[in-house]
């Protein structure tokens, strides 16, 4: 079996892009199923059922999971569960792709189970970028708006945040003659109305419930995430801005609740921009971003 796999393609719906490189080797390669992992574009629904219907012509199964961009809403009336459970799954069907989110797919001894997942600030980056950095968590209610920090957590060391200091997606790096504003921008555009480690947990329960949904009928499971699961496939950075990212990359508990089913042979995933294959014990993960990875999407043979 051949999948062609792709993830954070991240089109803009104001141009005439089509991910032409992922359509000629759809074309080329002639793979059984099809996957985006996420993080397609930004807009309303019908931005989407554009995009994907340049697939038609493909005859085979095509398996859509969403990535925190694809949920933005770029208003003041943000309804992400709304997006998430009724919106977009409509705009995706309507293309003709299934929604991997709402229920797994079976074919032949396989089974693709997903979910996008989320992040709880479990993959962060423990090791400062910079020797003697100071930073500050910091509150911004709106892009473009000024910083507000709490007087009590300034200027603290790297080492020296905890989980609770990334809650509010927003820092300040620096000493007050060069400060730096760093803000990790799903603060401005999603609202679950639940805390991110809430979250996590919801879509690892998802995962679970696929999981055992399928657990007579298929010999081999392909786990499908936009969120990053193994903190084996992330490395440690020297600037500022990525390494206060990676608390956003996804979770610990996304890839112990992967490792969990035995039958699990393939991770996929995206969100993080650096394509790879990693071999996670017995399982093989393979990040398909297409933002600085194989543009025409990441092809894993079965």
């Amino acid at each position: 079996m051949k999948i062609l796999a792709i993830s954070d393609v991240h089109l803009d719906p104001d141009e005439e892009g089509t991910c032409q490189e992922f359509l000629a080797r759809v074309q080329e390669d002639a793979p059984d199923v099809l996957v985006i992992a996420g993080d397609l574009a930004v807009g309303k629904s019908d931005v989407y059922e554009t995009l994907l219907a340049h697939c038609d012509f493909f005859r085979g199964p095509k398996l859509f999971v969403p990535g925190n961009h694809d949920l933005w809403q770029l208003h003041s009336k943000r309804a992400t569960w709304r997006r998430y459970e009724e919106e977009l799954p409509d705009a995706i069907a309507t293309a003709g792709w299934q929604y991997l989110d709402q229920g797994p797919v079976i074919l032949e001894d396989v089974a693709f189970i997903g979910c996008m997942g989320w992040y709880d600030y479990s993959l962060r980056q423990t090791v400062s970028p910079e020797p003697g950095l100071r930073v500050s968590p910091a509150h911004v209610t709106a892009p473009r708006r000024g910083m507000k920090v709490d007087a009590a957590r300034s200027h603290l060391a790297w080492e020296d945040l905890t989980a609770e200091d990334y809650q509010t997606k927003a820092l300040q790096a620096g000493d007050d003659n060069l400060m730096e504003g760093i803000v990790w921008n799903d603060v401005f555009y999603t609202d679950w109305g639940r805390s991110d480690a809430e979250m996590t947990q919801v879509f690892c329960d998802r995962l679970r419930a696929q999981a055992r949904q399928v657990s007579r009928r298929a010999k081999r499971l392909v786990v499908v995430t936009h969120f990053v699961p193994f903190a084996e496939t992330l490395r440690d950075y020297r600037e500022v801005a990525p390494a206060y990212a990676r608390a956003f990359a996804g979770s610990v508990s996304l890839g112990e609740t992967i490792c969990s089913f035995s039958r699990a042979q393939v991770a996929i995933f995206g969100h993080w921009h650096h394509a790879g294959e990693w071999q996670i014990g017995n399982l093989r993960a393979f990040n398909v971003s297409a933002k600085n990875g194989p543009g025409e999407g990441t092809l894993i043979t079965l």
